[in-house]
């Protein structure tokens, strides 16, 4: 993905980035820790294959966001998610040092932070490592707080669902005209993703 073919401009993920800092405020956090990739991806575009490994966000009430990720997606963070500072972490170090020290490099290691124990993104190792190395920091449910912001959409949002639904709902009517006796999957398919504009299957 280029820089051009990000989804939404640098001003929709500024807008949500306020909205979540002003909700932050609101409930006393001077920061949080998000390990969820739909959060992530909201907050500050990144949509990558690399969510298999720990990627954290700590967004501090002000400042820069703070990814911390593999040392190897440097060039997808500067293209995806140019506004962060990465905070890189080899693949045989640990993900809770990077943490910790994203923490410390944002002066929130003697602060209230909101993180989202619920989410499966962040192992519960790498979680108590990381409690363990912040013994200042006290520690506060912030599960949901992205989530609740993803709720309502704003007019970009909207306009991308009704192009998603128009492209599925052609991609269906496709399908349903290909389908007949002796036709199989594979040809209903590959109408199906001809009329959403893909190449055909073969």
């Amino acid at each position: 993905m280029t820089a051009s073919a990000a989804v939404f401009p640098p001003e929709e993920h500024d807008a949500r980035v306020g909205a979540v800092r002003a909700a932050m405020e609101e409930h006393g956090l001077a920061g949080l820790l998000l390990a969820s990739p739909e959060d992530l991806y909201y907050l500050v575009g990144l949509n990558h294959q690399g969510y298999f490994a720990v990627t954290l966000l700590v967004l501090p009430l002000e400042g820069p966001p703070l990814l911390v990720a593999r040392a190897m997606e440097g060039p997808t963070v500067r293209v995806q998610a140019p506004r962060c500072v990465h905070v890189a972490y080899e693949d045989d170090e640990d993900p809770a040092e990077a943490t910790i020290a994203a923490v410390r490099q944002a002066g929130l290691d003697a602060s209230v932070l909101g993180a989202d124990g619920s989410t499966m993104s962040l192992p519960p190792a790498v979680w108590a490592r990381i409690q363990s190395g912040l013994a200042n920091v006290r520690w506060t449910d912030g599960g949901g707080l992205v989530a609740r912001m993803r709720i309502v959409k704003s007019p970009r949002e909207v306009a991308h669902v009704r192009r998603a639904a128009a492209i599925s709902d052609r991609a269906l009517q496709a399908g349903l005209a290909a389908a007949g006796e002796g036709v199989t999957e594979r040809d209903v398919a590959a109408a199906m993703l001809y009329r959403k504009g893909l190449a055909p299957v073969v």
